[in-house]
């Protein structure tokens, strides 16, 4: 039956059921009702939301007749209009599991890849939910080194680490992170070579055994060592005449009293 006999007659069947016992009794609104139940089954969301709104309150025609409309809009892609609709009668039907459904696509527009994902696995096979799913499961790891690319491109290479190796091993992840991985040593490097330039030895040996083997931070450790020792060296040395240097200026001090001494008693005597 094609598109125009299926509007045909379905015109016809609602002019049957507005005008009732005076020219159609032949149907019955158990029968209405019947050919807008196949009418849902086969699709014609909008037919059969026409067909049981004229039934009015047969039923469970009034929630048939939002419930009808609801997957009309959604297949017409108006996913607000649909979920109104869906609102006004939950949990009458797959209500639910539509209002469901249409939170997993607006998460997927808004992409939110994970929490779509979710809500589809969640649903099985309801409606296409294992086919976006399947198509969710491929597209979050190339939306994951997207997103790591971007992190590494701002400076976050720990974050953008992290993420590439939650991926484990997917495409150029393992590459990816190795990369991180070398950025990080190389930005550890230069601050502790900050920190030897600003005479911190201690902060600076730290920093570069910290780094383990990277680079030639072993070395550099060593070297911040040698000089810190030198340092300390350096200050005992200096505490060292200090303390030379004051008991000399007691000792002179102690002479000169001994003599303002002895020439005060020859004055006195």
């Amino acid at each position: 039956m094609n598109a125009k006999c299926k509007k045909f007659l379905t015109m016809l069947l609602l002019v049957c059921v507005s005008i009732g016992a005076a020219g159609c009794s032949a149907y019955s609104n158990q029968r209405y009702y019947e050919r807008a139940q196949l009418m849902m089954g086969s699709g014609e969301y909008a037919e059969a939301a026409e067909l049981f709104h004229q039934l009015g309150e047969y039923e469970d025609s009034a929630e048939y007749t939002l419930y009808a409309a609801a997957l009309d809009a959604l297949q017409r892609g108006k996913i607000e209009l649909a979920r109104a609709n869906l609102l006004e009668i939950a949990p009458f039907k797959s209500a639910d599991r539509y209002l469901r459904y249409l939170d997993a696509l607006d998460a997927e527009n808004e992409g939110e890849l994970d929490s779509a994902l979710d809500i589809y696995v969640s649903l099985g096979s309801f409606e296409d939910c294992a086919e976006r799913a399947q198509t969710l499961e491929a597209a979050i790891p190339e939306q994951a080194i997207r997103q790591g690319r971007q992190m590494m491109s701002q400076g976050d290479y720990e974050g953008a680490r992290d993420l590439f190796l939650s991926l484990n091993g997917y495409g150029q992840s393992r590459a990816l992170s190795d990369a991180c991985t070398a950025a990080i040593a190389r930005k550890a490097y230069l601050a502790a070579e900050d920190l030897l330039g600003a005479g911190d030895y201690l902060g600076a040996m730290n920093a570069f055994a910290a780094m383990g083997d990277t680079l030639d931070a072993a070395h550099r450790a060593e070297e911040c060592r040698s000089l810190l020792l030198k340092q300390a060296e350096e200050a005992f040395q200096a505490k060292r005449r200090m303390r030379w240097m004051n008991s000399s200026n007691r000792f002179r001090r102690t002479r000169r009293l001994r003599k303002f001494g002895r020439r005060w008693r020859r004055n006195s005597a």
